[in-house]
């Protein structure tokens, strides 16, 4: 009967310590799994960081493109320039 007692004292010990062996891991995964879900949250605000400056190369981009379009359009319009001939008479178109 001893043996027996025995033998379920050391199963219930053995229990015991496989209960806080897995307590203990499940602690660690727990830890592991908030680092993951501030490690994806970080990312999540970076990509919304990144999301904005493409915006603002966006705008940018649109503003120089409207620039240009200016500028081509005064740079298109022809501008004539009358010079004196050498004696003083307007001359040709320089």
């Amino acid at each position: 009967m001893q043996i027996i007692v025995r033998h379920a004292e050391n199963n219930s010990r053995a229990v015991h310590d496989t209960t806080a062996a897995l307590e203990s891991e499940t602690e660690d995964v727990a830890v592991r799994v908030s680092s993951v879900e501030d490690r994806a949250s970080t990312i999540d605000d970076r990509g919304d960081e990144v999301d904005e400056k493409f915006q603002q190369i966006d705008t940018n981009t649109r503003r120089v493109d409207d620039s240009m379009q200016r500028v081509d359009s005064v740079t298109a319009t022809p501008v004539i320039t009358v010079g004196l001939a050498d004696d003083g008479r307007a001359g040709s178109v320089i």
